[in-house]
């Protein structure tokens, strides 16, 4: 069982090394290391969900191509498969993988002391509906969000609008929360 610290200290190590890491919907940690596997990635994943990319890529105005490049050479994840590699994986942080994928919503059907927000309580998962991040501590969240975003580490109180809008937290069960801070 991994220990709140790890999971907290991981997600933070992955937010300052940020550049190494980035958002693409339906990834489970996957390294793109060439242009090729990054535009096989992008065609897999916008063929599965078109209208996820249409919502979060073209209405916006970005190109296919820049999403390519975006990802290329990066360890990719969604916000989901994010939050479950950091939580249950140990070691070095680019070898996390998803141990056992689960949307959103299946994270929160594993939360335990389901409470609205705010918590305080350093590696409580947050989540709202379509999306979950973490709570990291001293009023910080980190979260992997839609494409052209990517990886972002924020203040709860001052998230200048940035989908902040969590509705419940709750801890994982394959986290020890133990003597957690709840600041």
């Amino acid at each position: 069982m991994k220990k709140w610290q790890h999971f907290v200290r991981d997600l933070r190590l992955m937010a300052i090394h940020h550049q190494d890491f980035d958002y693409l919907y339906g990834m489970n940690g996957e390294i793109l290391n060439t242009y090729d596997e990054a535009y096989r990635a992008c065609v897999r994943q916008w063929e599965l969900y078109p209208d996820h990319f249409q919502k979060y890529v073209t209405q916006k105005g970005y190109k296919f191509e820049d999403l390519v490049e975006r990802v290329k050479g990066k360890k990719v994840f969604d916000c989901s498969s994010l939050i479950l590699a950091f939580s249950q994986c140990e070691g070095n942080i680019y070898d996390f993988y998803v141990k056992n994928d689960m949307s959103s919503t299946g994270i929160k059907n594993h939360l335990r002391d389901i409470t609205t927000l705010p918590e305080g309580l350093w590696g409580q998962v947050l989540w709202k509906e379509g999306h979950v991040g973490a709570d990291v501590g001293n009023g910080l969240i980190i979260d992997d969000c839609c494409e052209f975003v990517g990886i972002r580490e924020y203040r709860f109180d001052d998230a200048d609008g940035i989908a902040t809008n969590f509705t419940l937290s709750g801890k994982l069960p394959w986290i020890n929360y133990e003597g957690s801070i709840n600041l």
